[in-house]
C-alpha cells in the first residue's frame, strides 16, 4: 500500500471507524431525561457519575506546532518525499479539533465534530472488526473506566491508534490523549490536549461557538 493511500485510510478511519463500532452492535439512543442503568466504574469500584462525558468542549491551547514537531521527529529516519508524506499523515491523524461535543447515554457515546458530523459508538469493551478503504480490516474496541473513555483502533497492516478522553473530578476539564504506532515509526507518537467544558449540554450545530 502506498503512503498516500495509507494517509487517506488513517485520517478517514480515525473518525468513521468509531461510527462502525456502534453500527456493528446495533445501538439505540435513550430519550433525553431518561434514566440510564449503565454506569462506568469509578475509583474503588464505585460507580462514576452517569453520562460524565456529556458537554461541549473547547481546546485550551492549540497543539498544532507541537504536533508538527513530533511528526517530523518521528519520521526523521525516512527520506525525502516519504518523510514529508508520512509526517503530514501523522499530523492529520494527531490533530485535534479546537471544538467538539460529546453526548453520552450510559455506554452509548456520540462525538459531534464541526464539519465531520456525529460519530456514535458503543463503549462496552467488545472488539468489533470491519473493512476499511483499501481492503484492510480494522479492529475497534471502546470502553469506559473511571472518568475516562478509551478507544483502540488496530489496522490489519499493523498500524494502531489509541485515544482516551478523561474528565476531571469537577467536570470542568477534559484531557484528550492520542497515540499512533506503526512499523514505519521508530517509536509511538503521543500528543495530549486539554479542553475546558464550555457548556454542560452537547451542541449539535455549534452555532454561536466560533466567535467565542
Amino acid at each position: 500500500m502506498t503512503i498516500r493511500k495509507r494517509k487517506r485510510i488513517f485520517t478517514s478511519v480515525a473518525l468513521l471507524a468509531l461510527a462502525s463500532i456502534a453500527s456493528a452492535g446495533g445501538i439505540s439512543y435513550c430519550p433525553a431525561g431518561a434514566v440510564v442503568a449503565a454506569q462506568s466504574e469509578g475509583a474503588g469500584g464505585q460507580p462514576a457519575r452517569l453520562n460524565f462525558l456529556t458537554g461541549t468542549y473547547r481546546e485550551s491551547v492549540g497543539r498544532d506546532t507541537e504536533i508538527g514537531r513530533r511528526a517530523m521527529a518521528a519520521t526523521a529516519h525516512l527520506e525525502g518525499e516519504e518523510r514529508l508524506r508520512r509526517g503530514r499523515a501523522l499530523f492529520r491523524l494527531l490533530h485535534a479539533p479546537p471544538l467538539f461535543a460529546v453526548e453520552q447515554y450510559g455506554t452509548t457515546v456520540t462525538v459531534n465534530i464541526p464539519g465531520a458530523g456525529r460519530v456514535p459508538y458503543e463503549a462496552d469493551g467488545k472488539p468489533r472488526v470491519f473493512r476499511a478503504t483499501g481492503g484492510e480490516t480494522v479492529t475497534a474496541r471502546a470502553r469506559l473506566s473511571g472518568r475516562a473513555l478509551s478507544v483502540d483502533l488496530t489496522w490489519s497492516g499493523g498500524e494502531r491508534l489509541v485515544m482516551s478522553y478523561e474528565v476531571s473530578a469537577d467536570g470542568n476539564t477534559l484531557v484528550f490523549k492520542r497515540a499512533v504506532a506503526d512499523a514505519s515509526l521508530l517509536r509511538p507518537v503521543e500528543v495530549v490536549s486539554e479542553y475546558r467544558r464550555v457548556a454542560s449540554k452537547a451542541t449539535r450545530t455549534f452555532a454561536g461557538y466560533d466567535s467565542q
